[in-house]
């Protein structure tokens, strides 16, 4: 779905660039309009993509469920790193402070399986 975004963007940026309908200042700045979230976008898309061609995931045990999701991550894991799910959790919800072992994509750090309670 990420890949796809990204692909819609460079598509709308270039389809404005390359367009002949309107005066070029004007296509320059719809072309950048459509160019500024793509740094935000594409790395992320680009590690979740390789993770899924090359199948490269690591599991990570103690990783603590966030209190907070304000800043975009679900999971704290040992090393300080966080991981969080792709678009949406379709596991149900942590409970925050618990720790839980994960299996997430060694670049992304996208959750690729159901995380699992430990025991205390």
């Amino acid at each position: 779905m990420l890949l796809g975004l990204t692909g819609v963007f460079v598509a709308l940026a270039l389809k404005a660039l390359l367009g002949t309908t309107l005066f070029v200042v004007v296509r320059i700045a719809l072309a950048l309009v459509f160019v500024l979230p793509l740094p935000v976008i594409a790395p992320g898309t680009l590690s979740a993509f390789a993770d899924a061609i090359l199948g490269r995931a690591e599991r990570v045990t103690g990783a603590e469920a966030l209190a907070s999701r304000r800043a975009g991550w679900s999971l704290q894991l040992p090393d300080g790193r966080f991981a969080e799910y792709v678009l949406w959790n379709l596991w149900g919800d942590l409970q925050p402070g618990k720790r839980y072992t994960v299996t997430i994509g060694a670049r992304s750090r996208v959750l690729v399986a159901e995380p699992v309670e430990e025991q205390a």
